[in-house]
């Protein structure tokens, strides 16, 4: 129920809502942004299956449902731990834990955005895509102004301090990619070595 109400007021009044998550610090639960991150992706699912085919840019039979809930959670794991990481050095006053709620209450609108968007799809046809991409754009919008608002709210910034943050966090979030990439890129080398080192070996004893 606690939840429930942390989620209407971050939905409504943003700042007051964002601020409760951490008067309620030391009675932390983790169930509500466990919930969410389901709720996430059951509204990824919403919108692969059930937005109208002439609107969706995926089809469904060639889909990977996995995949695509790799997409959604990923960056949103790696947000959490880059903006953390930045509001650390930043004088921030957030904890890893109230981090991962924030950005968990912060796709509300897409939560709740998603279903009615896709409901709505089946009213539209490919010459009314220009009110879907706008409902689109409206969705992310509100999902984008909650992260700011989150961060400064949770971390007592100013309007610029924010600004910077947040394009820190966005260039730690890239940087943690890049090395991600980096070190399956050389696993993957090495893994290919060791075969190779492996299969040279193996023909040199059998002369």
């Amino acid at each position: 129920m606690d939840g429930l109400k942390t989620a209407l007021m971050i939905m409504f009044h943003p700042i007051r809502g964002f601020t409760v998550i951490k008067e309620k610090r030391e009675d932390f639960n983790y169930t509500p942004t466990l919930i969410l991150f389901i709720l996430i992706l059951m509204a990824r699912f919403i919108d692969i299956y059930y937005t109208h085919y002439p609107l969706s840019k995926l089809n469904p039979r060639e889909t990977n449902l996995w995949t695509e809930f790799a997409r959604m959670l990923i960056p949103l794991f790696t947000w959490t731990i880059g903006c953390y990481a930045m509001t650390t050095i930043n004088e921030g006053k957030t904890m890893l834990k109230e981090q991962l709620a924030s950005t968990a209450y912060a796709m509300l609108p897409y939560i709740v955005l998603t279903p009615i968007i896709a409901l709505l799809s089946h009213f539209m046809s490919a010459k009314n895509s220009g009110l879907f991409y706008r409902l689109q754009f409206i969705k992310w919008a509100w999902v984008i102004i909650l992260f700011f608002i989150s961060t400064a709210t949770m971390n007592e910034y100013k309007f610029w301090k924010t600004v910077g943050v947040c394009m820190l966090g966005i260039l730690s979030v890239v940087i943690i990619w890049l090395l991600i990439g980096l070190f399956y890129s050389l696993g993957d080398q090495i893994v290919v070595f060791a075969k190779e080192l492996a299969s040279e070996i193996k023909l040199l004893n059998s002369r």
